[in-house]
């Protein structure tokens, strides 16, 4: 560890001189000097930490007593990926001489498996990030110097994965349960390893999800989430699979319920005979149809044939728009107005001096500090407000340049679509779904007999 700061202290501080210099000529190059500081403090932590493991295997080397009946073969290169970079060391290969078996017992020390490539923080990272986004990003989330590891290697450590049961402490007592049960059509690369489909159609699996909860509440933001969820999933093919999946849902309940307490168990569902199961092996329980399902099965049983209903919705919408000389014009207007309106924009210039005079401001107010020689709060609340000021103007700045340019040939694009406006009559040539739904919520009411779009 002392080798390594003292090389610190020769090579890295240099380094660290010429990018706080870089920074200095350009206080705006925030995200160079970052990125440049964690650069060298990450490479002199990942030196320290080899030269650590490094002292370790010397002691094997040295010190027969620790290895008694192991003799060295050689002393190889490695690295593992920890989260903060990857670490570059020497450990020795030991051969026993009982048995013959060859082995770094450096590894067995640091209860690392054979051949590992990460240690146990970096999982962590890699694992987390997957489980919310995917397996790709999840190897690049391996260290915050961006070393990774390949997507297939955190599927494999997740398929891996054995997750402990955990029981409540103590049973809880309500009156009524939700089970939501579900299923998704998934399509696979391959069943065991690559290759192995050969049949159009037979990638497909179907894994199932149960959730366990209490109620419904809202959170801050007033959006729906779950009270005590526990999630129960897999691919259960089968009824024999179908059935085991529903005893480890009662195995839960018994845990954490008091089942003598609860008087209903709901399962929620489209109805699928797996999701009836439940049924027979959940006490209490009662199946009921979700609304989504509930209101495609009322739809599916009410509704006129699907060709006549949109032929029918169009002629309606033909007879208001038809000969009606003011909807097409009305339109056109509205058109002229929205395209007209980049030409009024806040010319970018005006920003070129408004963010000069902010840079103007913030040096000279670190120049002030610099006089009195003491870092305070006042000077750190004032810095972070100038800087927040002209990164604000920059954003509108560049925004309005994009809005300029669209400007420049608005009065051309107005001809074009002024001309077109002029050979067509409004009349909708066949059923658009979506244009149907925003014109119909675009309608008002006037009277018994007249309605205004």
């Amino acid at each position: 560890m002392i080798n390594s700061i003292q090389q610190f202290c020769g090579n890295g501080a240099k380094r660290l001189t010429d990018i706080f210099k870089t920074y200095t000529d350009d206080l705006s190059k925030i995200a160079e000097m970052v990125y440049g500081v964690t650069d060298e403090v990450t490479r002199l932590g990942c030196s320290m930490i080899a030269e650590e493991w490094e002292s370790y295997d010397e002691l094997l080397r040295k010190r027969k007593a620790l290895r008694q009946g192991w003799h060295i073969v050689r002393r190889d290169e490695t690295s593992l990926i920890t989260s903060l970079g990857e670490v570059v060391y020497h450990k020795t290969l030991f051969k026993n001489v009982a048995t013959g078996e060859s082995c770094y017992l450096l590894d067995q020390l640091m209860g690392l498996e054979r051949h590992a490539r990460i240690t146990e923080d970096a999982e962590a990272r890699i694992l987390k990030e997957a489980a919310e986004s995917s397996y790709r990003k999840g190897g690049a989330n391996a260290s915050i110097n961006g070393d990774s590891i390949s997507k297939e290697a955190v599927m494999n450590k997740l398929h891996r994965l054995e997750f402990p049961t955990v029981k409540p402490d103590e049973k809880k007592k309500i009156k009524t349960v939700y089970i939501d049960a579900d299923e998704d059509h998934v399509s696979l690369q391959y069943l065991e390893h690559k290759g192995d489909i050969k049949k159009p159609r037979a990638n497909t699996a179907m894994p199932r999800i149960i959730y366990v909860y209490d109620g419904v509440d809202t959170d801050e933001e007033g959006r729906a989430k779950l009270i005590n969820t526990r999630y129960f999933g897999g691919v259960y093919d089968g009824q024999e699979a179908i059935k085991g999946l529903w005893t480890e849902v009662l195995d839960y309940l018994n845990e954490a319920y008091d089942m003598d307490v609860i008087e209903k168990v709901y399962i929620n569902g489209d109805g699928e005979s797996w999701i009836r199961t439940g049924e027979k092996i959940i006490p209490k329980s009662k199946f009921a149809l979700d609304r989504y399902h509930m209101h495609k099965y009322i739809m599916a049983a009410t509704s006129p044939e699907e060709g006549a209903l949109n032929r029918a919705v169009m002629e309606a919408i033909h007879r208001i728009t038809r000969n009606e000389g003011d909807f097409v014009g009305a339109f056109r207007q509205n058109v002229i107005r929205v395209i007209g309106s980049y030409g009024r924009e806040q010319q970018t210039d005006e920003y070129t001096g408004r963010i000069k005079a902010k840079q103007e401001e913030m040096v000279a107010l670190i120049a002030e500090n610099a006089k009195t020689g003491a870092y305070t709060q006042e000077f750190d609340e004032r810095y972070r407000r100038i800087a927040e000021e002209i990164n604000a103007l920059k954003e509108e700045q560049a925004e309005t340049g994009k809005k300029k340019k669209l400007a420049e040939n608005y009065e051309q694009r107005v001809k074009d679509m002024d001309a077109f406006l002029s050979e067509n009559s409004g009349q909708i040539p066949e059923f658009d779904n979506d244009l149907v739904r925003r014109l119909v919520a675009s309608i008002k009411v006037i009277s018994a007999d007249r309605i205004q779009i």
